[in-house]
């Protein structure tokens, strides 16, 4: 095998690898939550630990690197331990997160260490030891680390969308991770391959490649590295960023996040690959200069873009545009076997835009910033490098501090700079240091005059941005689209992300990051759920309800005078914090039998002891991210478990197929009512004085307006009980969040009828 064909075989090889990389990523960072929550604390913990580990494992293998001569084989096992330890990942998580569970976060740190850090040190590896491999071949430093970030970047791309898309969407988390380990072992022997084939050829060709050592090659050296770490810690923000505005506008859907980040990935593959071919052509550019040139356009570019969308949707017709994903609930709209989420009337120009828009908003928002952010990595590496012979170590230490201003960036930005600044004044920051950058791209031996000019150029951009941006809170309000006309909005932004609720007298609408929940309406229908729960419930001392929403439930329950205890466990304390503005609500959760607390539902039950006589859930959308923690079997044996004798369950959810099936493979007796369930672990109870209680005590004026409800078309469907389909191969489970990734639903409702429908036919059989 020749050297060309070895370099073909070991790019196949390094795509793949990041391919599988990010396949690793959204599993078990998904499956993590299951055991750890999603709240804000859990994720960044997931997140930066994974970060960590592969920051530490490019230190390792920069310095490892440069020691051993046999590195093709190092590389071989480093992707064969992967793929093993991917077959096995399923089941040591499974072993430690049942018995760590909803620990608190000091030890949740700690377990998710154990679990994470030993594969990631390996991924982290990867880089400086193929960088040290290519470069005895095309002997340019710069050209390896161009060619090696591209081509391992795209793959990470496509991995992005492959994976939420296909491998999730279609076969559940375990096939995806069991795919993704075939792939390791398939590279490993590939590379066993090439190695056996090739001995001859790497003794021949490395002496004639490679140059003298201990020649100088930077005037930067490891100064570089503070650099490395700043475009690190902005890259991170402008995507936390990115990512918020995008998942608000698409309603925070489970491919919201893969999409974004899959846009990303690709405008900095492509910026690095494009840097390379400029390069080529202007060898002798100063590189520092140009390095500050690209900070420059990302902040002006950043800063045109988002002026633009906020004056665009305030004046033209781009508000269309953001009206249409702001109003569709399900993104992308292509499952509508289940929702109907494209009226006919909508004009069929606006139907492709939404059939796209997941894609198309991060597009607008981040291509062009992150191709000048691709192009900055690999010329920081070249401008690192202070030796030709250091160059698996230098380019590791670049990766860690490129990925430490990651991680700094991650926690700084999510928990530091939203809650405090928001999200505009927080951009406004990124771009403005950005531009500034622009100054050190002058030349200091240039004439005086062009110096100044420039100079001149770059503080009235500066100025511009600073007067003309949109101020806190002003980006948001202009992307919502209420169904209320002149409603007063109350708005906050935190760490969860941001909450709008609007209000007109008694009318109130709700909107958790782009997501409407709860409400509150003239005769509000949202009292049902709790009037039904209650009424089937032996007593109702203890209850607990996850998810405040606007509170309906909660004010229905507290209306009982036997309640002795509500238990409130809400994951967005943004949400707490904004409706208590609105006195309603304020007064509401003041009530001293009402026990607030801030955590994710899932996991409060995991390291709770307590039983409770009613446990009412009220979750988002189950086409949001994460939603499957809270609609699974093994989430609602959880509850099981914490429901007393007699005890009742009862949630809400926009869909009934798989959710009632689900809920039924754990409890019987189960009860669906159109969108609301009902479960107990003994046969429902039917308490009519509790029923005239609540109705009395909510409609004090019109004490039959429940069975007025009942009665009404509008309503009707409502209060019709469904029958339930008992197949247990369409359910939901840990591994198998089929209504969250909701594009593969069509194939199992159909395989369903099929079932339904022989079912049937065999009943006539035996009946004949």
């Amino acid at each position: 095998m020749n050297i060309n064909k070895r370099i073909t075989v070991l790019s196949i090889i390094f795509i793949l690898s990041g391919f599988t990389a990010l396949i690793y990523q959204m599993v078990w960072q998904r499956l993590l939550t299951v055991y750890y929550g999603v709240g804000a604390v859990s994720i960044t913990l997931i997140i930066s630990i994974y970060m960590a580990g592969l920051g530490l494992g490019a230190l390792w293998g920069g310095q490892i690197s440069e020691r051993i001569k046999r590195r093709l084989e190092l590389y071989c096992l480093v992707e064969l331990i992967l793929g093993v330890f991917g077959i096995a990942s399923p089941y040591l998580l499974d072993a430690l997160g049942k018995s760590t569970a909803g620990s608190p976060y000091p030890l949740t740190c700690i377990y998710l260490s154990l679990y994470l850090l030993f594969p990631t040190i390996l991924m982290g590896s990867t880089l400086p030891l193929l960088t040290k491999i290519f470069n005895q071949y095309i002997n340019d430093y710069f050209q390896t680390v161009s060619y090696l970030y591209f081509i391992n970047t795209l793959g990470a791309a496509l991995g992005a969308v492959f994976t939420s898309y296909f491998l999730i969407s279609f076969w559940g988390l375990d096939t995806a991770v069991y795919f993704a380990a075939a792939l390791n072992i398939f590279m490993a022997a590939c590379i066993y391959i090439a190695k056996s084939a090739s001995v001859g050829t790497i003794q021949e060709t490395s002496g004639i490649l490679r140059t003298k050592a201990g020649e100088k090659v930077s005037s930067w050296g490891k100064k570089a590295y503070l650099w490395v770490f700043l475009t690190g810690f902005m890259a991170i923000g402008y995507e936390l960023i990115w990512i918020r505005i995008t998942s608000f506008l698409v309603k925070d859907s489970p491919y919201a996040f893969s999409s974004a980040l899959s846009v990303y990935l690709l405008g900095i593959a492509l910026g690095s690959y494009f840097m390379s071919l400029y390069l080529r052509k202007n060898p002798i550019v100063d590189q520092g200069r140009l390095f500050f040139k690209l900070q420059f356009l990302i902040g002006v570019t950043v800063s045109i873009i988002f002026i633009g969308y906020y004056y665009a949707t305030k004046m033209t017709l781009v508000s269309e545009l953001t009206r249409l994903s702001f109003q569709t609930e399900v993104h992308p709209p292509w499952m509508n076997h289940l929702f109907t989420v494209i009226p006919p009337s909508i004009a069929l120009p606006d139907s492709l835009f939404l059939q796209c828009d997941i894609f198309l908003w991060p597009l607008f928002f981040e291509f062009i910033p992150t191709l000048f952010m691709g192009a900055t990595f690999p010329l920081l590496a070249s401008l690192s490098l202070w030796k030709k012979d250091n160059e698996g170590r230098s380019i590791g230490n670049v990766y860690f501090f490129n990925i430490a201003g990651n991680v700094a960036g991650g926690i700084i930005t999510g928990f530091v700079l939203f809650p405090v600044l928001g999200t505009e004044i927080t951009l406004l920051g990124f771009c403005t240091i950005g531009i500034l950058l622009g100054y050190l791209s002058l030349r200091r031996n240039a004439i005086r005059l062009m110096v100044l000019s420039k100079r001149v150029l770059v503080a009235l951009i500066i100025i511009i941005v600073l007067l003309i941006f949109p101020k806190q809170g002003q980006l948001y309000s202009s992307m919502y689209f209420p169904q209320g006309k002149d409603m007063d909005l109350f708005f906050e932004e935190g760490v969860e992300g941001v909450v709008g609720t609007f209000k007109k007298g008694e009318y109130i609408e709700n909107y958790i990051h782009g997501v409407a929940h709860g409400g509150r309406f003239p005769g509000n229908v949202f009292y049902y759920q709790a009037i039904e729960a209650a009424r089937h419930a032996r007593r109702v001392h203890n209850v607990l309800i996850i998810g405040y929403g606007t509170g309906s439930t909660t004010e229905a329950i507290l209306k009982l005078g036997e309640v002795k205890k509500v238990t409130i466990v809400e994951i967005n304390e943004t949400l707490i914090k904004n409706l208590r503005k609105i006195s309603i609500f304020n007064q509401m959760l003041m009530d001293p039998r009402l026990h607030l607390v801030i955590d994710d539902g899932r996991r409060y039950l995991l390291r709770s002891k307590e039983k409770y006589d009613l446990i009412i859930a009220d979750p988002l959308l189950v086409t949001t991210v994460y939603s499957n923690n809270l609609h699974s079997k093994q989430f609602f044996e959880v509850v099981k478990n914490h429901l007393s004798s007699y005890g009742v369950f009862s949630m809400w959810a926009n869909e009934r197929e798989i959710i009632s099936r689900t809920i039924a493979s754990v409890f019987a007796p189960v009860k669906v009512h159109s969108s609301l369930f009902f479960a107990a672990t003994e046969p429902f109870y039917s308490d009519g004085q509790r029923l005239e209680e609540l109705s009395i005590a909510l409609w004090p004026d019109k004490p039959d307006r429940f069975y007025e409800l009942q009665a009404e078309e509008a309503f009707r469907y409502l209060f019709a009980t469904q029958k339930i389909n008992k197949d247990l191969r369409s359910i939901n489970s840990d591994w198998k969040p089929n209504v969250e990734y909701f594009l593969g639903l069509r194939r199992k409702y159909e395989s369903i009828s099929r079932d339904v429908v022989w079912r049937e036919r065999l009943e006539e059989k035996t009946n004949y």
